[in-house]
């Protein structure tokens, strides 16, 4: 798992590949966190996460409860087909994460 992040016309983006899963759980979220509590605007890239497990789970729906904050300062540019595949067999509203330009 990789959490890379770069300032783009004033906007955080931060991209997320590889798999979401326990063996990386702890330090994905661990570089992910601060850059979702920021004061900057954020755009998060999920479309490069290969695979999730249970514990990427939980770092989605951690990222869902930060991310409702109604000031809309961040959002969720695109999200992968594998992941969007872990959500459903999760049970998780297809809605968990409002992509820009589509639906989640």
């Amino acid at each position: 798992m990789t959490v890379e992040n770069e300032i783009i016309d004033g906007r955080r983006v931060v991209r997320i590949s590889g798999a979401l899963n326990i063996w990386e759980a702890a330090a994905t979220w661990e570089a992910l966190y601060p850059l979702l509590c920021a004061v900057e605007p954020l755009e998060i890239d999920l479309t490069a996460v290969e695979g999730c497990d249970g514990a990427g789970i939980q770092i989605l729906c951690q990222m869902h409860k930060l991310l409702a904050d109604p000031s809309g300062k961040a959002r969720v540019i695109g999200i992968s087909d594998g992941l969007r595949e872990a959500m459903r067999l999760a049970g998780l509203d297809a809605e968990l994460f409002a992509v820009a330009g589509g639906e989640a």
